[in-house]
């Protein structure tokens, strides 16, 4: 079991983070690998289906292995960089996702309740 993260910078520098308000958390866009998936091919479906972005110029930037409590296991993390047309912006799932907000790195480090993979993301890119 997998998961991957979409890291999507606005011309500002700014990364979009979504609020999960079903584990109430920000998070990156992204979710499970499903079976027969490549991590790339899981970040751009999920992306897709989270809000509604075409992923371009993906390279990835790191992997790791990240703990959850609530699967007391620590699936491992393919995270990535990546651009987007950011006018096609839309939350597809808004009884998941509540918001979607650029917040420049600081701005990050002082969200409350950040995801795991934030963390990761946070440790990995100091």
């Amino acid at each position: 079991m997998g998961f991957v993260r979409a890291v999507i910078k606005n011309s500002g520098g700014k990364i979009l983070m979504i609020y999960n308000a079903k584990f109430d958390h920000w998070n990156f866009p992204g979710g499970k690998i499903e079976g027969g998936e490549t991590p790339l091919d899981a970040v751009r479906r999920e992306t897709k289906e989270e809000v509604n972005l075409t992923l371009e110029n993906v390279r990835p930037l790191f992997e790791k292995d990240v703990y959850f409590k609530n699967l007391d296991a620590a699936p491992r993390g393919y995270f990535f960089a990546a651009s987007a047309d950011l006018g096609n912006l839309k939350l597809n799932e808004p009884d998941k996702i509540t918001r979607a907000e650029f917040l420049g790195r600081e701005e990050i480090a002082r969200i409350p309740n950040p995801s795991n993979a934030v963390r990761a993301w946070m440790e990995e890119t100091e």
